[in-house]
């Protein structure tokens, strides 16, 4: 099971609603989920993505839904790589003295 979840389509009342029933602070819950990699979140955290997500996908997407969907079931999104830093300009300039790679002096 996959789920997507767009931050902007979440609506005042399911903020309010795991706020409520789950005593989650959406502000933190939002600066983890919005990370851009795989959030990192607590069991009450997750139920309130799997239920957010859920509820996007087909309104009548309860708590107890989100509850009982299985580790297994989750497709985590891929985590981003990161593409190593260009050399600084000192060592591609030592680089170019030595013929090889070397450290700036």
């Amino acid at each position: 099971m996959k789920f997507s979840f767009d931050m902007g389509a979440v609506t005042a009342g399911d903020i309010e609603y795991i706020e409520e029933e789950l005593g989650i602070d959406f502000v933190a819950f939002q600066d983890k989920v919005s990370t851009g990699g795989p959030p990192r979140l607590r069991g009450k955290e997750m139920v309130g993505l799997l239920y957010l997500a859920g509820r996007q996908a087909n309104p009548e997407f309860s708590l107890a839904d989100a509850r009982a969907v299985k580790l297994g079931e989750i497709e985590a999104p891929a985590v981003p790589t990161v593409a190593p830093a260009a050399p600084n300009r000192a060592v591609r300039r030592t680089t170019a003295r030595n013929g090889a790679v070397g450290t700036a002096r």
